[in-house]
């Protein structure tokens, strides 16, 4: 009897001792709602409502391209507009931003250090006040295509000098690469000329490229294909 009485009492013993334990050892959910745990949910709700909200105002600025020539010093870009010479701040992410030099057809991934002074250049992204936060940026020549008609020729420095259909005036300079074509109005062939042979009042088809070493050379080309379509051709 005596034994039956000390084992009930070492088993109520041993159940109590058990109870006090697990009442004392922390459990995954009050670690859960620790005032710690609620400080770090709060902070990355916090944090995922700022990204959304900065994705949704990026999406909500006006997106643009622009282009015009480079403006380089101490290491900030600017870009001066092509139209109305308006210069903006170019902000180049070095993890965001994507720099291509145009080569041809093709282009090529390069450094912000590639942008040199006056480098023509293509710029996209929003625009904040007079800020453009670069998405991309192209390094490309600036060429043009047109039609004019020849009012004046210097054959000593070897430009030419027209009037485009939009009645803008531009100086052509033919350079020792330029491609020089005529047609021919007897057989109406398109032949190989030299500049000699190009009159004032001849009607002109060219590419030409923008003189990018100086900013101020405004309307000034160089030259790189032309097609000459003489005025008798009309008035025949």
């Amino acid at each position: 009897m005596k034994k039956q009485l000390l084992s009930v009492f070492l088993l109520i013993f041993a159940l109590s001792q058990a109870i006090s334990l697990y009442a004392q050892t922390p459990t995954s959910t009050a670690s859960a709602t620790s005032p710690t745990a609620v400080k770090i949910d709060k902070e990355v709700v916090d944090l995922k409502e700022r990204v959304a909200k900065s994705v949704a105002e990026n999406r909500k600025k006006d997106q643009k391209a622009m282009s015009g020539f480079a403006i380089v010093k101490d290491g900030a870009v600017k870009v001066k507009d092509i139209d109305d010479e308006t210069e903006y701040e170019v902000k180049i992410d070095s993890s965001l931003t994507k720099i291509y030099q145009i080569q041809g057809l093709t282009k090529k991934e390069v450094k912000s250090d590639d942008i040199k002074k006056n480098a023509y250049i293509i710029v996209t992204g929003p625009i904040v006040d007079k800020t453009i936060n670069a998405n991309i940026v192209f390094i490309d020549e600036a060429f043009i295509v047109q039609t004019g008609k020849i009012t004046e020729l210097n054959k000593t420095d070897f430009y030419i000098k027209l009037t485009t259909l939009d009645k803008d005036t531009i100086t052509l300079d033919v350079e020792s690469g330029t491609k020089q074509n005529m047609l021919n109005i007897k057989t109406l062939e398109i032949e190989r000329t030299g500049f000699s042979k190009i009159k004032e009042g001849d009607t002109i088809h060219f590419v030409a490229k923008r003189d990018t070493s100086s900013q101020s050379s405004v309307g000034r080309f160089a030259a790189y294909k032309m097609l000459i379509i003489p005025q008798e051709y009309f008035i025949k």
